[in-house]
């Protein structure tokens, strides 16, 4: 039987690694106030898209690992966007509620 693996730039990260990497990356969330602005997530998702050409599987993993908290917090913004939509669009709809 094979091992599954993710092949990125010819080094491996496994899955197991790889979904280690995923869950610590959104294990922040939990713990946060407030997201950050969008001009900082571009900064770090620029920065973490780079760490993926490093030929080390350390770096690989933070990459891996930061991607997926910066796709946690996107998930986040877009959560509270559609909340904040739903409740403008109730208040000003059914006013006889």
């Amino acid at each position: 039987m094979e091992k599954m693996s993710v092949h990125i730039n010819r080094l491996q990260i496994n899955i197991n690694s790889a979904s280690v990497a995923v869950i610590l990356g959104l294990l922040p969330l939990l713990f946060l106030s407030q997201l950050p602005n969008k001009s900082l997530q571009l900064w770090l998702f620029v920065i973490f898209c780079l760490f993926l050409f490093i030929p080390f599987y350390l770096a690989k993993f933070i990459a891996v690992l930061a991607i997926s908290f910066l796709w946690g917090m996107l998930a986040g913004i877009l959560f509270i966007r559609n909340n904040e939509i739903i409740k403008s669009a109730r208040t000003t709809s059914c006013s006889y509620y």
